[in-house]
């Protein structure tokens, strides 16, 4: 019998973990296209919790794969989706496979401010009936009302009530109502869990983005990335959420500096570089040298590399596939979120720390290769 790509679907929410390591190999033998499988299992993501971490990271990496397959040879392209649904099965579902309805509520003039007071005081029922209004009338408008609500205080859980729903409003807007209906459940359910939902009092940063882009990134550590995760898509959503929101959740990153951790400068990288010196200049080079775990070569061959041919497209995706063979289970997101976030915003920063920039990329995959090993890789 022939696998469908809809099958999929059933296998990741049965958890089959052998099974939909088949189907995937079947469909992929048949039609190798990334935007059949991510299509088919991604009400499976919208209704996954990342039992990793208290946040909806699923379909968060979801909409990421869309961000960035595209530009990944096809043979790789299959690794990511494998890691991408190794995670999927292993996380436990809590909704059905098919679009939300109406709750109910009365009617009202404003729907927007209705959800948002609705959405404070923890009436779910009501909050998703409004929001559900706001989209019948105007499906981007609904989005908009979400992701401000990430922007009033990006301090909370490191970020992610507006990194995540930010994934989750771009895939309602690609799938359009009735399907978006379920993005809006799965949103509206997580922001509630922050506070405050209304923007009361906006601030506005006192330094430029460019100095503070500057002081985050010689910043370091997991948290630490997860503020670059949210600068970069505020920069991106700028038009979107409007001056105002956009202005207060950078206001809010800037706030927080000094109490995020220093440990990315040129200094750092010539310390561990140290004698180390890189005669490969290739981007496979650098992926061994990942792999084996070995910060110092890593470090030098990057620094080589940049020094010969610069930023490339090639380079960006050599690093983010060295992250498929870590041998994490399940598969981490952040794994996908970090690196591309990084990548997406290096335009915005200047040309002496691109470098500090793409080390936070290769020391994230070092470290984790030396904590976890890697998956089928001999005599490196």
């Amino acid at each position: 019998m022939t696998v469908e790509p809809s099958d999929l679907r059933g296998l990741v929410y049965a958890s089959k973990e052998q099974a939909y390591k088949e189907a995937l190999d079947e469909i992929w033998a048949a039609d190798p296209d990334y935007t059949v499988v991510l299509d088919a299992v991604e009400s499976a993501a919208l209704g996954a919790f990342s039992h990793r971490f208290s946040t909806i990271h699923v379909p968060k990496e979801h909409e990421y794969l869309h961000r960035f397959l595209g530009t990944v040879p096809e043979n790789q392209q299959l690794d990511f989706l494998r890691r991408y649904l190794e995670y999927l099965v292993w996380s436990p579902k809590y909704l059905l496979n098919s679009p939300m309805g109406n709750a109910s509520g009365p009617s009202v003039s404003d729907p927007s401010t209705s959800f948002l007071d609705s959405a404070e005081n923890g009436m779910a029922l009501r909050a998703l009936f409004y929001i559900n209004q706001v989209a019948d009338d105007n499906l981007e408008k609904a989005t908009q009302l979400l992701l401000r609500v990430g922007c009033v205080d990006v301090s909370q859980a490191i970020g992610h009530y507006y990194s995540c729903t930010e994934s989750v409003v771009k895939l309602a807007e690609r799938a359009g109502l009735p399907a978006a209906r379920t993005h809006l459940f799965t949103a509206t359910l997580y922001l509630m869990q922050s506070s405050p939902m209304k923007l009361i009092d906006p601030k506005e940063p006192s330094m430029d983005l460019g100095e503070i882009l500057s002081a985050l990134i010689r910043k370091s550590g997991f948290a630490e990335y997860h503020y670059m995760i949210v600068a970069n898509g505020l920069i991106k959503q700028r038009e979107f959420l409007g001056e105002t929101h956009y202005l207060n959740g950078v206001a809010g990153i800037e706030r927080l500096l000094p109490r995020l951790r220093n440990g990315m400068s040129s200094d750092h990288i010539e310390r561990i570089i140290g004698e180390s010196g890189s005669e490969a200049v290739s981007v496979e080079s650098l992926k061994k040298e990942i792999w084996r775990g070995d910060m110092a070569g890593a470090f030098a061959d990057l620094r080589a590399y940049l020094s010969e041919y610069g930023i490339t497209e090639e380079l960006k995706r050599g690093i983010l596939h060295s992250y498929t063979l870590i041998d994490d289970h399940p598969h981490d997101p952040h794994y996908v979120t970090v690196p591309v976030s990084i990548f997406e915003m290096l335009g915005e920063l200047k040309p002496d720390e691109v470098e500090l920039a793409l080390a936070h990329t290769v020391e994230f995959a070092v470290n984790r290769v030396r904590r976890s090993g890697t998956m089928g890789i001999r005599n490196l």
